[in-house]
């Protein structure tokens, strides 16, 4: 299960993990699960390396990686680049950010990866709370060459946003667009 690093390690490897992925994609928002897998790829200098294990830390900002508030994997032996988040469930909308160190065949461990974050979509049916975006009784039939209809929301804001998300779903079957541009 999870065991330190050999005694006697001498030095650590001159490269790091890399291309950190959350259910195999760089960054992702809207992550629809509480526990996503998490992957890395070791750089092109390491092909020849053998895993032997890794170590995953997870916290709810960058700056406090060095001491993850939401989960530190302890050294699992795997000969696996992959596992899934084992940290307390994400809540919806939350960012999380992670990185990884790797432990080769010989004892030796790498430094610890570049950072990488995801942040979970909305995960329970009470989450989603703003309203329907519908057509009205009175809007007009799709155009012919359209099939679709257009439906839209005015809306305004006191003040800037610092930021903003987006939660939509249609399975895939629509284009957002914010003040006349695509949105994404």
């Amino acid at each position: 299960m999870t065991n330190e690093p050999s005694v006697g390690v001498v030095g650590g490897l001159p490269w790091r993990p890399e291309r950190l992925r959350a259910e195999r994609r760089v960054n992702p928002l809207g992550v629809g699960t509480a526990h996503p897998w998490l992957d890395w790829r070791l750089p092109a200098e390491a092909e020849d390396a053998t895993p032997a294990g890794y170590r995953v830390r997870v916290a709810t900002s960058v700056t406090g990686l060095a001491e993850p508030d939401a989960w530190d994997s302890g050294w699992v032996a795997s000969t696996a680049w992959a596992c899934r988040y084992g940290g307390r469930p994400a809540a919806s909308r939350e960012r999380l950010c992670w990185q990884v160190q790797v432990r080769v065949a010989t004892g030796e461990v790498s430094g610890w990866s570049a950072s990488a974050c995801w942040e979970t979509g909305l995960l329970e049916r009470q989450d989603w709370r703003a309203s329907w975006i519908r057509p009205g009784a009175s809007a007009p039939r799709p155009r012919p060459d359209r099939r679709v209809y257009l439906a839209r929301r005015r809306f305004s804001l006191a003040r800037p946003p610092s930021r903003a998300r987006l939660y939509a779903t249609a399975l895939g079957c629509y284009e957002a667009h914010l003040n006349g541009q695509v949105v994404g």
